[in-house]
């Protein structure tokens, strides 16, 4: 495997290499536990549910944790599947790499608050973060919150300078967008960097094609809004498969653009002249998550290995945005003519 030059200048999260266990034993177990995703049909029950009731009992037929709420059921799941996978495989560093953006979540919640000057309680604060993360939540609360000087020494180093990062970036500008901008660069910088040195190629290839799909939006965005190159440029993710030269070359050459939209992003290439249309930017994140389904699926074939108990988690994760945008639209009374075009797939059957 080449050597990866790494995207960020943040430490790695400690981890534990060479733990007890094997990816046949963990692919053995989620062998099991995949008969408990929805599939299509659980999908169409979902999406044709009349009330929360009915998800919940669908919920409850998937083996969701039984509790008062639908919210409180994906929750104690999504729980569920992190401690599964923390116990399951044999290198703690991929269930560190899926928590990650939970704790960016939660960073970002943090400093905005505190830019506000909002001072929650720590339980209320509690109440607005993430489930689980990597940084306990009291932590957090008393350093963003708090701005406790120990506690922010307590950080993990790599979740410290994430913070300072964000918090030198609002102060050049006083724009909150700013903080979004600092930590997403970072989460996506780290995660890269982590996931090269896990050494699974597929794992890789997936995160590699998340910052590429997010440009390739970026630069349809900046291509209809017209502008500049030095908005487009604060708007990028590190690069994945497509370098940024190639991405803002886009800008002022049609032709430029065909390379880009090519190989596995061949099929986006139709919303060079439609992303503008109405509907444009919806249709284009359905695709995208299209796409990154059909890449996952290709672990779930994996007889055994990595990639088989990857695919797993982020297949549940897949239903619970599925669940949250089913929710909603029952909560706020949405045509389905609004809801089903939202509606994510992973797996075929």
């Amino acid at each position: 495997m080449a050597k990866h030059s790494p995207l960020s200048s943040l430490p790695l999260p400690d981890r534990k290499k060479d733990r007890p266990g094997s990816w046949g034993y963990a692919s053995g177990r989620i062998w099991c536990l995949e008969k408990d995703l929805f599939g299509r049909s659980g999908l169409d029950r979902l999406y044709a549910a009349s009330s929360s009731d009915e998800v919940r009992r669908l919920l409850l037929e998937h083996r969701y944790p039984q509790k008062d709420t639908v919210g409180d059921m994906v929750m104690a799941e999504r729980c569920q599947v992190y401690e599964r996978l923390g116990e399951m495989v044999p290198d703690d560093g991929f269930w560190q790499i899926f928590l990650l953006p939970a704790d960016v979540a939660n960073i970002k919640t943090g400093l905005k608050l505190s830019i506000l000057g909002e001072d929650p309680g720590e339980e209320e604060f509690e109440s607005r973060l993430t489930r689980p993360s990597l940084v306990g939540h009291e932590l957090l609360w008393q350093a963003l919150i708090r701005e406790d000087t120990e506690a922010c020494a307590c950080l993990p180093p790599w979740a410290g300078l994430m913070v300072q990062r964000a918090r030198e970036a609002y102060a050049q500008v006083f724009d909150p967008a700013a903080i979004d901008r600092s930590l997403d660069r970072d989460l996506h910088s780290l995660t890269a960097d982590l996931a090269a040195d896990l050494q699974d190629p597929w794992l890789t290839g997936y995160y590699d094609r998340v910052r590429d799909l997010h440009n390739l939006e970026a630069l349809l965005r900046a291509r209809h809004r017209r502008i500049s190159r030095e908005q487009l440029t604060l708007a990028l993710l590190p690069e994945g498969l497509i370098g940024h030269e190639a991405l803002l070359g886009c800008l002022g050459a049609d032709d430029a653009c065909t390379q880009v939209f090519s190989g596995p992003y061949r099929e986006l290439a139709v919303f060079l002249g439609s992303f503008g249309e109405k509907g444009g930017p919806r249709l284009f994140a359905r695709e995208k998550d299209g796409l990154l389904a059909e890449y996952m699926r290709q672990g779930l074939a994996v007889l055994s290995g990595a990639p088989r108990v990857i695919a797993f988690v982020m297949a549940r994760e897949f239903e619970f945005k599925n669940i949250r945008i089913a929710l909603a639209g029952l909560e706020n009374g949405l045509d389905e003519t609004v809801i089903l075009p939202l509606r994510r797939d992973f797996n075929k059957n």
